[in-house]
């Protein structure tokens, strides 16, 4: 399964200008783009997709008048929509200065990982790095995080680095958008201990799975109560179950006790007892 997506784009920029183009994806992959004012294409060079991206430059050029007659009506129509949204739309025209957050986890004996956050800013456009001594960090000393949208029209951002412990005070975050610069430093204090998400998830694994346990068993003796006679050998399986004394070692050897009299009284098949 392979997916061909064709997106059209018309831009007005702060001088009025205006530009329009179109572009073509193969399976996500940009293989051809054309300029839709001076009607220039241009196939990537690193493009998978060559053979494709001729077929259709030729395709559209055997009926150019007819092409470029409809891209020139989308174009204009492209263009009327964005200046009435523009025109209406004053939140697009506003500044919204960034909230910076800087914070500091363990990373390895003797370094820690310091994180500068930028978060509530517009527009996208924002320069957000490291520094040691005044001077920037080199690109492969940084990871950033991808600008995206904050939920509320602005965007956020991140950037962190690990550096040597005790050697904060030499390190500053440099925030730079609109025009508008700071810088952020590293804040003293203890070092915050990040739980990893998988522990935190075993931990809730295993209490939940604890307590659908409990209910299992009491829903069990509430409808043995209601049973015949017949049935009094199950409901003592799940009586010794509970007289059981169970240590803190034993804990895997009394879960595979109990479980097969539990299956066993709710009806379990012969999977189940050959398990």
């Amino acid at each position: 399964l392979h997916s061909l997506q064709e997106i059209r784009v018309c831009e007005i920029h702060e001088d009025n200008s205006t530009r329009s183009s179109q572009h073509f994806y193969y399976d996500g992959e940009l293989f051809l783009s054309q300029n839709l004012e001076t009607e220039e294409w241009t196939v990537p060079q690193s493009s998978r997709a060559q053979t494709l991206a001729m077929n259709v430059r030729n395709f559209l050029k055997e009926d150019a008048m007819k092409t470029k007659t409809h891209y020139h009506a989308m174009h204009a129509d492209c263009l009327q929509e964005l200046r009435r949204y523009l025109e209406s739309s004053v939140v697009l025209r506003r500044t919204v200065p960034p909230m910076v957050n800087v914070t500091r986890s363990e990373a390895s004996e003797g370094n820690i990982t310091v994180t500068c956050r930028a978060s509530s800013f517009y527009p996208r456009n924002i320069i957000l790095t490291w520094r040691q001594d005044g001077v920037s960090l080199s690109h492969d000393t940084q990871q950033w995080g991808d600008v995206l949208p904050d939920g509320n029209g602005t965007y956020q951002t991140w950037v962190a680095t690990r550096i040597c412990r005790g050697e904060e005070q030499r390190f500053t975050c440099y925030m730079e958008h609109s025009g508008n610069h700071s810088t952020h430093p590293v804040p003293s204090g203890k070092v915050l201990v990040l739980q990893s998400h998988w522990q935190t998830f075993h931990v809730s694994a295993v209490a939940a799975a604890a307590a659908i346990f409990v209910i299992i068993i009491f829903y069990v003796r509430c409808c043995k109560k209601k049973t015949s006679a017949a049935e009094g050998p199950e409901l003592v399986s799940l009586q010794v179950l509970d007289q059981h004394p169970v240590g803190t070692s034993d804990h895997r050897d009394a879960t595979q006790l109990g479980f097969q009299p539990l299956m066993s009284a709710l009806g379990s098949t012969g999977s189940t007892e050959g398990a």
